[in-house]
Formats: structure tokens, sequence, C-alpha cells
């Protein structure tokens, strides 16, 4: 799946508020530079929400992902 670059007027319009406020404190770490909030933030998320990658990991625990990509490409 591709993904195109938007506009943040085009995130608002597009993402609900409580997202919005969500990816809000990641802009604002970014902004400040403050590198010890971004990684808060990530680990913030990661408790909070599943991501995608986790299923993946959870099916193929006993596969590293580099594994899975050759097996792919050879197949």
């Amino acid at each position: 799946m591709g993904y195109q670059e938007v506009s943040y007027d085009e995130l608002v319009k597009y993402v609900s508020k409580n997202k919005m406020d969500i990816l809000n404190k990641l802009f604002n770490c970014i902004y400040d530079k403050n590198y010890a909030g971004i990684d808060e933030w990530i680990s913030m998320v990661e408790k909070e929400y599943p991501l995608i990658e986790d299923k993946w990991i959870n099916e193929n625990k006993n596969t590293t992902y580099v594994e899975e990509l050759f097996s792919e490409r050879d197949s």
C-alpha cells in the first residue's frame, strides 16, 4: 500500500479531533526537538494503540523480517 503526503490543513480536515490531539503531541515534540518527548510519545502509542506490524510479529515469531522478505522475493 502506498502513501501520499498531505498538508497539515488536510489532516485537520479529514482526521478526528481525538486523533489530531495525539498527532499534535508528536508534532510539538518534533518542532521543539524534544527527542525524549518523541520517545515518550512512541512508548505511549505502542501501549495504547495496536500497531499493524504487531500482527505480523505475532504470526511470525520464529521468522525475522529479513527472512520473510527474502522468502517472498525467491518465490
